[in-house]
């Protein structure tokens, strides 16, 4: 798992900033960390704008929105 999938969790909302493209906002859907050292590590982002579910490397995450993320309420 490479450092930046280690801070990106589902929930979280984050900021994007994909090769050749504007910025957006998404919320994590899903994290792949089954990759080997050295591979990029990917994640599924529901887009704000559009609604639309991209698949991005993490190292296109500029940050992580502060307070998102799961929350469980019972």
């Amino acid at each position: 798992m490479n450092h930046r999938s280690a801070q990106i969790k589902p929930g979280d909302v984050v900021a994007v900033k994909p090769p050749h493209q504007d910025p957006f906002l998404g919320q994590v859907l899903y994290v792949d960390e089954r990759n080997s050292p050295g591979d990029s590590c990917f994640a599924q982002v529901i887009r704000e704008e559009d609604l639309a579910i991209i698949s991005i490397n993490v190292e296109w995450v500029l940050e992580r929105v502060p307070g998102t993320g799961q929350r469980v309420t019972c």
